[in-house]
């Protein structure tokens, strides 16, 4: 029996070669991660979040207000210094779809990081949260304690405004409700 190359199909992740014993060989790429301090930030944060109105002055500089919700993520170390800040998600006028893995994943890689704070805009300049905005905080928080990290505050801002909500000022009303 000759030994013939396998075909390879266009979605298989690595290339396979077919051997004459009926055992097949896999090539598989090894892939590695390097974590890097970049170079401070286009906004610089001089000393730690003192307050929600100290983080929503930040989360206004950083979020464009273009008529979409945007939802990001500032890291922080132990003495609530900002790391980084990721944008998470950009939505449409009314919505902006996350999920823990796009949240937590920029947190972990981060240096340093001990917690967190979500920061969103509401495009329409109302920064009341809706009850997607409670059901996501209060999954977040239950995600970030299982991952050891401390979710400080969650921030919307209104768009346009100088209002924003702090949902760790209203934590009654997320915490511990069910679905």
């Amino acid at each position: 029996m000759n030994a013939k190359p396998a075909q390879k199909n266009a979605r298989d992740p690595v290339p396979v070669v077919a051997s004459s014993s009926d055992n097949y060989v896999v090539h598989v790429e090894r892939l590695t991660f390097e974590m890097v301090r970049e170079a401070r930030a286009m906004y610089d944060v001089y000393g730690p979040l003192a307050n929600p109105a100290n983080v929503a002055s930040i989360a206004r500089a950083l979020i464009p207000d273009d008529g979409r919700e945007h939802f990001g993520v500032l890291t922080l170390d132990t003495k609530l210094n900002v790391l980084r800040y990721h944008e998470v998600a950009i939505g449409t006028n009314r919505t902006v779809a996350t999920a823990p893995p796009s949240v937590f994943g920029p947190v972990l890689r981060t240096l340093g990081a001990d917690g967190l704070v979500l920061v969103h805009n509401h495009p329409t300049g109302d920064p009341s949260p809706s009850r997607d905005d409670l059901r996501l905080t209060r999954d977040l928080a239950r995600g970030a304690e299982i991952l050891g990290l401390q979710l400080h505050d969650h921030i919307i801002i209104g768009s346009g405004t100088e209002r924003f909500v702090s949902l760790s000022a209203i934590r009654n009303q997320w915490e511990g409700r069910p679905e």
